[in-house]
C-alpha cells in the first residue's frame, strides 16, 4: 500500500479516511486494524440473512404454485402435474399457466397494499425514532437509509453499492443452494424449504437485533420517550412531514429532479414483476424444467453481482462518469436482454440476454445514491420511504399488466410481457437523459448541513 492510499474505517459508526503513515506513526497493531476493518460492516449481514432467505425459495415458489394450480385448482394427478412441458400436455400447460399467472397477479396486490400504507408512516418515524426497529420488521428500505446515514457523500454511492451487492450476490448461492436442498437434502419437500426461509429470517431478526445501533444520528429521540407507541408511529403529522419533505421547494431546481428520480425508481422496478411471467415464458415455450431455470437464474444472478461490484466503482471512481449516464447503461443493457428474450427459439440465446441484463441492477443503488445526496441526513427516512412507496406501489400496476398482458397473448404471443419491460426501462432512459442534460453534478447534491452525523451508541433501556 503506498503513501497516497488511505483506508476509510467507523468510528462510532462515522466514517474517517487515514493514511497510512497514521497506522506508522500511531503504532496501531493489524489486530485494531481488522477490529476497524469489521466495524465497518454493519446492515450488509442483515441484508444477506434476508435475501438468502427470498432467493434458497426463490425458483422452488414458482414450481409449487404450478404443482398447486396443477393438483388442486385442476384436480390433475401426478403423472400430467409431472410432465407439463410434454406436447401432448400443452393445452393442460396454458390452463395452469393461466391460472397461476391470475395468482400472481391478485398476490401482489394483496402483498403491497399494506407496505404502501405503512410505508408513509414509517419514513418519518424512523426519521425521529431510529433505522433498527424498520429493520427487525423487515422492511429493507431502511438498509439504504441507515447506510445513508453512516456513510460520508464521498463513499456513499460505493457503501450503497455494496449493499445492492449483499443482496445480489445472495441470488446465485440462494437460487443454486436451494436447487440442491430441494433435490437432494429436503426430498423435494415444500414444507421444508419454507421453514429454511423461515430460520434464516429469524437469523436476520436476531443479528440486527444485536449488532445495529438504535439510532443513527444525534436528532433521533429513544422509543422509550413515546407516552403511546402507537400513536408515536401512526401519526397523521408523518404522512404530512414526509409529502411536505417532497413536496417542499428546494434550490437549483432539487425538488423537480427528486420527484423524476423517485418516478424514475417506480418505472426502473416495473420489470420486477416479470420474473415470475418468465419461469412459466420458458417452461411453455422452450419446455425448461425446474433444474434449467434454476441454472439459467444462477448465472445471470451470479453476473449480476460481479458486474455491479465491479462497474460502478470503475465506471464512477476510475472514468468519472455521471451517475446519470450509469442509469442510461443500465436503462438500456435492460432494454437489449429483453430483445433477446422475446426472439429466443434455442437456449444459449436466452444465455446472451442474461449477460445484458446482469448490467441492468446498477440502476437501482445510483438512484438510492442521488437522491441521497439531494437531502440533508434529517430527510434521508422521509425521502427513502417515498422510494419504498414507489418500490411497493408499482406492483399494484405491474403485476395486473404482466398478468394480463400474458393470459391475452399466451396462445399468440407470450413474449409480449417483453416489450411492456422495454417500455418501462426506455422511460428510465429518458429520465436519465433529461438529468444529464439539464444539470450539473453540484445541482444535485444538498448544499449545507452535515451528510453523516455522528451516531449515538446508547441503547434504548
Amino acid at each position: 500500500m503506498s503513501a497516497a492510499e488511505s483506508i476509510t474505517f467507523i468510528t462510532n459508526n462515522r466514517e474517517k479516511t487515514l493514511s497510512p503513515i497514521y497506522f506508522k506513526m500511531s503504532g496501531e497493531t493489524w489486530k485494531s486494524k481488522c477490529k476497524r476493518y469489521l466495524n465497518l460492516i454493519t446492515v450488509e449481514p442483515s441484508m444477506s440473512f434476508y435475501m438468502m432467505a427470498f432467493m434458497i425459495t426463490s425458483v422452488v415458489e414458482q414450481a409449487f404454485f404450478i404443482h398447486k394450480a396443477c393438483r388442486v385448482n385442476h384436480g390433475l394427478n401426478a403423472t400430467i402435474c409431472d410432465n407439463l412441458t410434454a406436447d401432448e400436455h400443452k393445452d393442460i400447460n396454458k390452463e395452469v399457466q393461466v391460472t397461476v399467472s391470475t395468482f400472481h397477479q391478485w398476490n401482489d396486490v394483496a402483498g403491497h397494499v399494506g407496505q404502501i400504507l405503512l410505508a408513509f408512516f414509517m419514513g418519518a418515524w424512523a426519521d425521529r425514532r431510529g433505522r433498527k426497529i424498520p429493520l427487525l420488521m423487515g422492511i429493507l428500505a431502511a438498509v439504504f437509509a441507515y447506510i445513508t446515514d453512516i456513510s460520508s457523500k464521498e463513499n456513499r454511492t460505493l457503501r450503497v453499492t455494496i449493499v445492492e451487492v449483499c443482496y445480489l450476490v445472495t441470488m446465485p448461492t440462494g437460487i443454486a443452494l436451494g436447487k440442491v436442498l430441494y433435490n437432494k437434502v429436503t426430498n423435494k419437500s415444500y414444507a421444508i424449504m419454507f421453514t429454511i426461509n423461515a430460520s434464516l429470517l429469524f437469523l436476520a431478526i436476531v443479528y440486527s437485533f444485536i449488532r445495529l445501533d438504535w439510532r443513527t444520528n444525534e436528532k433521533q429521540r429513544p422509543l422509550s420517550e413515546a407516552n403511546n407507541v402507537f400513536t408515536d408511529f401512526f401519526d397523521g403529522d408523518h404522512v404530512v412531514q414526509t409529502v411536505s419533505t417532497i413536496c417542499k421547494r428546494r434550490p437549483n431546481r432539487q425538488r423537480t429532479y427528486l420527484l423524476i428520480l423517485i418516478l424514475s425508481m417506480a418505472f426502473y422496478t416495473f420489470q420486477r414483476d416479470e420474473k415470475p411471467m418468465m419461469y412459466l415464458y420458458v417452461q411453455l415455450v422452450l419446455k425448461w424444467t425446474f433444474d434449467t431455470f434454476s441454472n439459467f437464474k444462477t448465472y445471470v444472478s451470479a453476473l449480476q453481482g460481479v458486474i455491479l461490484l465491479c462497474a460502478i466503482p470503475l465506471l464512477s471512481k476510475v472514468f468519472h462518469w455521471r451517475d446519470t449516464y450509469i442509469m442510461m447503461l443500465g436503462a438500456l443493457c435492460h432494454s437489449v436482454a429483453r430483445v433477446f428474450y422475446a426472439t429466443a427459439t434455442v437456449g444459449w440465446l436466452l444465455y446472451v440476454g442474461g449477460a445484458f441484463a446482469a448490467i441492468g441492477p446498477i440502476v437501482a443503488p445510483v438512484i438510492r445514491s442521488t437522491v441521497s445526496k439531494i437531502v440533508p441526513a434529517a430527510e434521508r427516512g422521509k425521502v427513502f420511504s417515498i422510494l419504498a412507496v414507489a418500490d411497493n406501489a408499482v406492483p399494484v400496476i405491474s403485476g395486473v399488466l404482466y398478468t394480463q398482458v400474458y393470459n391475452a397473448s399466451i396462445h399468440t404471443l407470450p413474449s409480449a410481457i417483453f416489450f411492456l419491460t422495454i417500455a418501462t426501462q426506455v422511460m428510465v432512459f429518458a429520465i436519465a437523459t433529461l438529468i444529464n442534460f439539464t444539470t450539473k453534478d453540484e445541482q444535485l447534491v444538498y448544499e449545507d448541513g452535515s451528510l453523516n452525523e455522528e451516531c449515538i451508541q446508547e441503547k434504548e433501556s
